[in-house]
Formats: structure tokens, C-alpha cells, sequence
């Protein structure tokens, strides 16, 4: 029985909320071949060059697709997703304590970069639709705020709208980093907002550890190279910087994926789309809203999370005595983790360590993340989805 089928039977019997799909080694050898050849193992190598280019390529492609306006792209790589959003963060050289606001629906890594530049995170609510931080929500801190910059963020892979947060920057002066860990190629790029992507073993297009940060100013990128590599310019160090450059290894396994990447798309949009029809048929179920800029028909989301009216936890858990996982993902939110909790805003005080924020503290008892893999079967994503109906209804119907 070969690991495909081992594979397949494992999952008959349990379902996983989430397996990462990564290149075999076999065909990974080509490039590890190519790196040993080249004694190359870190520093901006060859495979790492070869890898930014082809992901440059893939984002300039679905940019077509999306008949957005062409920009020169950019791209600094970096070791983790994490790494890439504090060097863009210590790009922007902010006073220290500065106030950067972010939503409190993500994951924590968004407001410990923050924190790691020796910033003040800012945490606000989202939109009860989009499930995201928006321009409109960010012009209302920003009567209130002495806010300096703002870190929306892709929530689940649904790309923001970028050119509504360019002229949000346009019409305040606060600098934009768009967090899209999770909604790579879909985000649509921008001059002047850096958009920083994850490439971990369980995003979309998943290299084991990486992430990358994607700008249309040639310049900027530089400085971020040079962030990632230490401070190093012309072998002096004149600004702090960090090691944080994408290793040989991890750009050989992204170089594969790249080759990988169509069939993987097209996999993961068969099993989205068969997903959104079975749930369409559940009327207690409801799913997050697209930014309506954004062309739909290419999108695949990096994760398939569904909102129930309550009971979240209850459902999860009996999900499970069907032996299907699910879980929560970006909960709970950040106002309620220890750590960031004094750092909540309100459009009426200043930061205090009250953690009321009524949508983002709804989301706790009605967000539900379901499998969501290439490994699933149409005939597996119907029984979720049937297990799921019964679930609901059962806990709607005691009431």
C-alpha cells in the first residue's frame, strides 16, 4: 500500500481539520541536487533568487486574471512569515511606543511584531460581515488615536481591499501593512503597502517555513533585504536589523511547490467549491463576506470557516464524536489573550485593560473552522457537511 493510499484510509477514518501538502522528496532531490552542486546553503543564494522571481511571476499572473493594474513587483523573502512582518514593520522607523492599530480578529504573531519593534499594538473590533479591520473602522480610530500606522489583515485568506487602504494612507498620512499570511496570490499588491505572505507548512502554498514581503518600490525592498540580513550595507551596519533571510533548503521546496502550484490550486478550488455548495444547503450556516473589489471566480480561501448562531464549542466538540476535527482559528481574539488585553480600543477611551469588543467577542461561541485539505474526497466533504447540518439543528432545536 503506497503512503497515498495509507493516506486515504487513514482519512475514511478520521478526518483531519488540516494536512499540509508539500512536495515528495523525490521531488525535491532536483533542487537539493542543484544546491550541494552549488555550496550555496543561505545568504540570498541562487535557488532563493530563482524562487522570488517564479513567485513574482505567479502574483503578476493572477494580478492579470484579476485585471488589476499593473505595478512593478518587489519581493524581500524571509525565513517566516513573522520575520517578514517586523522588518516591515522596522522599516518604517516609528517612534518608539508608537500606536499601530490591528484587529483583534488574527493570529497573535501580528501584534507581537508589533511589539517586538517596541510599538504600542492597538487592538480594535472588525466588521461584523467582512470579519476584517477596515478603512472605515480605522478613520474612526483615527479621530481618537495618534495612530501611526495600521496592519489590516487578510482574515482566512480573503484579500482586503488594498486600493481602499492606499487612499487611507493617502488621506492620513498613516503608513499601511496589509498581514495576507494566509491569502497568497490572491491579495492584490501596491506602491506603497507592503503586503507580507506566509509560506507555512499550512498555508495554501506551504514550503515547510518562509514568508515574504511584497512591495512596488524597488528602493523599499532594498532596505528590507537589508533588514533581513543583519543591517548589513556595503559590509557596515548602520541600521538594527535581524537574520531573518530564507534559507537554500526552504527555496528548494518553494521551487518545487511553484511546479506543484497549478494542479494544487485547482484541487483546493474543486474542493472550495463542492464545500460551498453542500453548505449553501444549510440555512443555520453562514460564511464570511468578500470585499466586493475583489474578482472571486480565481480566489481559494486558505481556510473554510463557517459562522453558526452559537454554540460553537458544542458543535466542535460532537463534530468530534464523529471523528471529524474541527477548530477554531484566530481565537480567541486578541483582546482576550493576557498579553494584549491592555491594549484594546474603543472609539471612546484611550487604551485600557477592558476587553470588550462585541463582534470579535461573538465570533468565540459562532466561528467554526472545518477540514479543509487536498486530501479530502467529494464524498467526505458531503459527510461533513452532513454531520455539521445535524449538528446544528440538534443544538437549534433544544432551544
Amino acid at each position: 500500500m503506497n503512503s497515498q493510499t495509507k493516506l486515504a484510509a487513514m482519512t475514511d477514518r478520521r478526518i483531519a481539520c488540516l494536512l499540509p501538502d508539500l512536495p515528495s522528496p523525490k521531488q525535491l532531490l532536483p533542487y537539493l541536487e542543484q544546491m550541494h552542486a552549488n555550496r550555496h546553503y543561505t545568504n540570498f543564494g541562487p535557488l532563493a533568487q530563482q524562487f522570488e522571481h517564479g513567485l513574482i511571476h505567479l502574483i503578476i499572473a493572477n494580478q492579470q486574471s484579476n485585471k488589476d493594474p499593473k505595478i512593478a513587483i518587489n519581493a524581500c523573502l524571509c525565513s517566516s512569515a513573522t520575520s517578514a512582518l517586523e522588518i516591515a514593520i522596522a522599516e518604517l522607523a516609528l517612534a518608539e511606543h508608537s500606536l499601530v492599530l490591528l484587529p483583534a480578529l488574527t493570529f497573535p504573531a501580528t501584534a507581537s511584531a508589533v511589539m517586538k519593534n517596541g510599538l504600542t499594538p492597538l487592538i480594535s473590533d472588525v466588521d461584523s460581515e467582512l470579519w476584517q479591520l477596515t478603512p472605515e473602522i480605522a478613520y474612526k480610530m483615527a479621530e481618537h488615536y495618534t495612530i501611526k500606522a495600521v496592519i489590516p489583515v487578510a482574515t482566512f485568506g480573503q484579500p482586503v481591499d488594498i486600493k481602499a487602504w492606499e487612499i487611507f494612507s493617502q488621506d492620513t498620512g498613516i503608513k499601511v501593512i496589509v498581514d495576507a499570511a494566509g491569502a497568497f496570490p490572491f491579495q492584490p499588491l501596491s506602491k506603497s503597502c507592503p503586503v507580507v505572505f506566509s509560506f507555512h507548512a499550512t498555508k495554501s502554498f506551504g514550503i515547510g517555513e518562509g514568508g515574504a514581503i511584497f512591495l512596488g518600490d524597488q528602493e523599499r525592498c532594498k532596505t528590507y533585504n537589508r533588514l533581513s540580513n543583519f543591517g548589513f550595507h556595503k559590509g557596515m551596519v548602520d541600521e538594527l536589523g535581524s537574520n531573518a533571510k530564507l534559507s537554500e533548503y526552504h527555496a528548494a521546496v518553494g521551487l518545487a511547490q511553484l511546479k506543484r502550484w497549478p494542479a494544487l490550486n485547482k484541487q483546493r478550488n474543486d474542493i472550495s467549491r463542492i464545500y460551498d455548495n453542500s453548505l449553501s444547503e444549510v440555512t443555520e450556516v453562514s460564511t464570511q463576506t468578500s470585499n466586493p473589489c475583489f474578482e472571486q471566480r480565481s480566489l481559494v480561501p486558505s481556510l473554510k470557516v463557517i459562522q453558526v448562531k452559537d454554540n460553537a464549542a458544542q458543535i466542535i466538540e460532537k463534530m468530534a464524536s464523529y471523528n471529524i476535527f474541527c477548530r477554531q482559528w484566530y481565537l480567541p481574539a486578541l483582546n482576550r489573550h493576557p498579553l494584549f488585553a491592555p491594549f484594546v480600543a474603543t472609539v471612546d477611551r484611550a487604551p485600557s485593560t477592558s476587553s470588550n469588543l462585541p463582534i470579535s467577542d461573538s465570533f468565540q461561541q459562532r466561528l467554526v473552522g472545518l477540514p479543509f485539505h487536498n486530501f479530502l474526497r467529494p464524498r467526505q466533504i458531503h459527510h461533513i457537511v452532513d454531520c455539521l447540518s445535524d449538528c446544528v439543528y440538534a443544538f437549534t432545536s433544544r432551544k
